[in-house]
């Protein structure tokens, strides 16, 4: 609010005083810089997620497709949530992850779902939407068909365990994009999304960790090194170029 004013008010200055004929120029540019703001907080107003930056807390790495893989496998459920939409639980697995740690390891590396995981729809980027902005998802502790209620249905929800196999790892509601008589899921067509819906291709930035070994006896010290792995991101050349997305094309027979 505070910069929108502020933009006003330079608005007013360009206009009303010869003294700010550089501020006039700027004008057509500071219209567009407020009118993309505008148009940003409306596109992530549509969720309840809190949108927030490229994370920074741990070292940031680049998918590498010769190293690195990310993939939705299957859908565990669907469901219809409490806005009367289908959605569908989605196991993410990371069957292989490329360690990024020196040292004595001793584990891993392992995927961290609840160690942080950044999701945004592809039809949402990077052409219309700061490229570093990302929805945070919340991760919780487990899912049980039986307890789930439709308000807890939300879009991009996640989960660290699937309670009817104890399975740890990365379970996550998506809005369903395919439906017929006797089936429900996410379909990918090949081809862009419409920014009307989620769709099923998405920019993920997912957290891994290798167990270390460090220092020397008797101060020796084992810990996790974390590590976050941006799927849009590649390391081949810079600048660096478009990674791959996580797309999705799952379904399942149509629960009654």
């Amino acid at each position: 609010m505070i910069l929108v004013l502020l933009l006003m008010y330079m608005f007013y200055i360009c206009t009303a005083s010869d003294k700010f004929y550089i501020l006039l120029i700027m004008k057509k540019n500071i219209l567009f810089i407020c009118a993309f703001i505008l148009f940003t907080m409306a596109t992530f107003a549509q969720s309840p997620l809190p949108v927030v930056s490229t994370p920074s807390d741990i070292f940031l790495s680049y998918f590498d497709i010769d190293r690195d893989d990310f993939k939705a496998t299957r859908i565990l459920d669907a469901k219809i949530g409490a806005d009367g939409n289908w959605y569908c639980l989605v196991e993410l697995e990371a069957p292989r992850i490329g360690n990024r740690v020196s040292g004595s390891i001793v584990d891993g590396p392992y995927l961290i779902p609840g160690g942080g995981l950044y999701i945004r729809a592809a039809s949402i980027g990077p052409t219309n939407v700061a490229p570093n902005w990302y929805k945070s998802v919340d991760n919780n502790s487990h899912y049980n068909p039986n307890t789930v209620s439709p308000n807890e249905i939300v879009e991009f929800k996640s989960y660290s365990r699937y309670a009817p196999t104890g399975k740890e790892g990365a379970f996550m509601w998506f809005k369903a994009t395919y439906l017929s008589p006797t089936e429900v899921g996410i379909y990918y067509d090949g081809q862009n999304i419409t920014p009307s819906n989620s769709g099923s291709m998405f920019e993920v930035i997912y957290t891994a960790a290798v167990t270390v070994k460090t220092g020397t006896w008797p101060f020796q010290k084992i810990k996790a090194m974390p590590w976050y792995v941006q799927m849009s991101k590649s390391p081949l050349s810079p600048p660096f170029t478009l990674g791959p997305w996580l797309v999705i094309n799952l379904k399942i027979k149509r629960p009654n």
